[in-house]
């Protein structure tokens, strides 16, 4: 047994999924207050795959720790109401359940019983004696208390002394919303007009007010649902922009500026060779030019120690003679010509060096003038292109490969989105053909979900029915067993004739076993005395002499009395199901009527 309060009406029950919150609530809310065990009000996920006879009766599954053993299971759910009363009294409204089931028996036994006064559960009302638990027959002696054997009228009961209702579609409906509410997933079962339109009956009407403001609510949402589309056409529009139009500009832009700037490397290249060049020729002439500055110098000295031995000869021209001077200054004047000849050389190789170094001077200036406008246009094309790649979003390391000018990068990346690309095109194709397929995999499922819907409405049409031919062979069985009195099968031996009979009926190709099991274990045993006694009686009969026959002859037995005979006639029919089958007449041609036993 297991109680749960609730305070002032509520209560809170955690745990984890499948845990038993939500059957807990069905068990002491919905089919206590809708009056009926229907498998929709049981079944918490609002479906048909659970009945209530799962909770009254044990099934052999290691997860559900009930006894199993046991042929008869019956048990209590019950909720109470108490207030207080105008006179200050406690007063209580117990809703109660009584049910039975029986292993082998479909028909579940029900009571809906109502109390309505001080009694109480434990206090004037005891559903359990020990182990034992107390039948509805038990409880109708009590005052205030109310059996209902259908749930129609308790329903009715509860909802004009319980609730107040005039009528019972208003309560009807009340089930119908708690119903729907208490599934674990409620979108997947609810019906907003309905639940609306019920909502909306119950509540009294809005303000005109509220309703304007909820208008201009509705107006807004609306206006900032077509803002939402007309951005999400935009996104689209942009995407297929991007898409058809802007990358593959980019892609070439990029290439084009990237060529540019391949260009302008060559031009910077060749313009440094060129400088380079220039400074190497400067360098040759300021070598020169040192070395002629050198020989000028030597010459210069030569002339000044020519004119000093010019100077000591003309001073020692006392002890010279005038050939020697003669010779001497002709000497003199030669080197001295041959002086200013090498001189004049050595000045116009200057004048030729100076005007190499001016013309070198003005190359190098147009050559560094060159550069500077060769590494401005290097630069912005680099601007240019890692502004375009970084657009393009090839990579955060864009402008490092533009500042160090890696072309090798900027081609390995845009071979790489060319390659993304056409990977990207072949997804799309690929998604389109999966679409295609799937398209045509969902409708065959649907014809598949349509053929296993009317295959399971079959399914359980046809086991209503086995479940109705059952029950009424087991009804059937239990009254013909009721008519033998005390020869009449054990309850052991029939349960066991109606599981055998239906295990077979859960079979592919079920078989006729009640005939058997009733003529092997029961027909034979009682019918075999009389079988022996019969051909004993035949017997003496030989062994004396005839007598002349005496009609309407008799023969009590002892152990079956004849009035209660199961077989009115040999050859007879015993109800095993669906249909009636003949039972074989028993060997030694005897018939039963209400009294005797005759002989042919």
């Amino acid at each position: 047994m297991a109680e749960y309060w609730f305070a002032d009406g509520r209560a809170q029950f955690v745990g984890q999924n499948q845990s038993g919150k939500s059957t807990l609530m069905a068990l002491t809310t919905l089919l206590m207050l809708a009056g009926s065990l229907d498998r929709k009000y049981v079944d918490t996920f609002g479906q048909s795959d659970k009945e209530y006879r799962y909770y009254v009766e044990p099934v052999a599954d290691d997860r559900d720790r009930r006894d199993a053993s046991a042929s008869t299971n019956r048990g209590w759910a019950w909720v109470e109401y108490g207030r207080i009363g105008p006179l200050g009294t406690p007063e209580f409204f117990t809703t109660m359940l009584y049910t039975q089931t029986k292993r082998g028996v479909a028909q579940m036994t029900r009571a809906w019983v109502v109390c309505h006064g001080t009694a109480r559960v434990r206090a004037g009302l005891d559903l359990a004696a020990g182990q034992a638990v107390t039948e509805p027959k038990a409880l109708e002696a009590i005052d205030s208390v109310t059996v209902y054997p259908k749930g129609q009228t308790y329903a009715e009961r509860l909802a004009t002394d319980l609730f107040g209702f005039d009528d019972t579609d208003r309560y009807a409906t009340v089930i119908e919303m708690l119903k729907v509410l208490r599934t674990p997933h409620l979108g997947q079962k609810l019906n907003p007009d309905w639940f609306t339109s019920q909502i909306r009956s119950a509540l009294p009407p809005v303000a005109k007010s509220e309703v304007t403001e909820l208008a201009h609510g509705w107006q807004e949402l609306e206006q900032l649902a077509r803002d939402r589309d007309s951005a999400e056409e935009a996104r689209k529009a942009i995407a297929v922009y991007l898409t058809r139009a802007w990358r593959p500009w980019a892609d070439a832009v990029l290439r084009l500026h990237a060529d540019t700037l391949i260009a302008a490397d060559t031009g910077v290249t060749e313009a440094r060779a060129q400088v380079g060049a220039a400074k190497a020729d400067l360098d040759d002439a300021r070598k020169r030019l040192d070395e002629e500055a050198r020989n000028t110098q030597h010459l210069e000295e030569a002339r000044d120690r020519t004119r000093t031995e010019l100077m000591q000869l003309l001073r020692s021209a006392a002890y010279t003679t005038a050939v020697e001077r003669a010779n001497d200054a002709k000497r003199l004047r030669t080197e001295a010509n041959a002086a200013k000849r090498r001189a004049e050389k050595a000045a116009a190789r200057l004048e030729r060096t100076r005007a190499e170094l001016e013309a070198a001077k003005s190359e190098q200036e147009k050559a560094d003038e060159e550069h500077g406008n060769a590494e401005q246009e290097l630069n912005l094309a680099a601007r240019r292109a890692a502004e375009t790649a970084t657009g393009a979003r090839l990579g955060d390391q864009v402008p490092q490969w533009a500042a160090s000018g890696d072309v090798d990068r900027f081609d390995a990346a845009i071979t790489a989105r060319r390659a993304h690309v056409g990977t990207l095109r072949k997804l799309i194709r690929a998604a389109s053909r999966a679409s295609s397929a799937w398209q045509a995999l969902d409708d065959v499922a649907q014809k598949a979900q349509e053929q296993l819907k009317e295959r399971i409405e079959a399914a359980e049409a046809t086991e209503q029915a086995l479940a109705q031919a059952l029950q009424i062979l087991s009804d059937g069985l239990e009254r013909w067993a009721t008519t033998l009195g005390d020869v009449c099968p054990p309850v052991e031996v029939r349960d066991a004739w109606i599981t055998a009979v239906t295990a077979q009926a859960g079979t592919l190709r079920p078989r006729e076993v009640l005939t058997g099991l009733l003529t092997r274990e029961w027909l034979d045993p009682a019918t075999g005395p009389l079988t022996i006694r019969v051909a004993e009686l035949r017997a003496a009969a030989k062994l004396q002499p005839p007598a002349p026959p005496k009609p309407n002859a008799t023969l009590t037995h002892s152990k079956v009395p004849a009035t209660r005979c199961p077989i009115r006639q040999c050859g007879g029919s015993v109800v095993t199901g669906r249909h009636s089958r003949p039972v074989p007449a028993p060997r030694c041609g005897v018939w039963s009527t209400r009294s005797t036993v005759s002989t042919q």
